[in-house]
Formats: structure tokens, C-alpha cells, sequence
């Protein structure tokens, strides 16, 4: 089984780069050096949970 993964940049509360798992449709649409949006949420009790929304 395949895992896709794109490396981000500094974001919200994270600092430093991070590598984050996708999905391989988003893997496949995001080209190098492209700007995704990170969409960051509030979850059950109160532990914050992101994604990354599609290019």
C-alpha cells in the first residue's frame, strides 16, 4: 500500500516544516512549490485536528 505525504511549511501553530499524509488524488493535483490551504478545527475535547484541502 502506497502512503502520499507533502512537506509544508510553517503554518497556524506549527512551526517548522512537517510532513503530512494526503490522500493520492491530492498527492497527484499538488505540484512542487504549489500553496495548499490548511483547514485547522477544533475537535472533541478540545484537541485541535487539520487537513489539507484540495488544490
Amino acid at each position: 500500500m502506497s502512503t502520499y505525504k507533502l512537506e509544508l511549511e510553517s503554518w497556524g501553530p506549527q512551526t517548522g516544516r512537517r510532513f503530512v499524509e494526503v490522500g493520492p488524488g491530492t498527492y497527484k493535483r499538488t505540484g512542487e512549490g504549489q500553496q495548499v490551504e490548511v483547514k485547522l478545527r477544533a475537535g472533541t475535547l478540545g484537541l485541535p485536528w487539520y487537513y489539507v484541502d484540495e488544490p
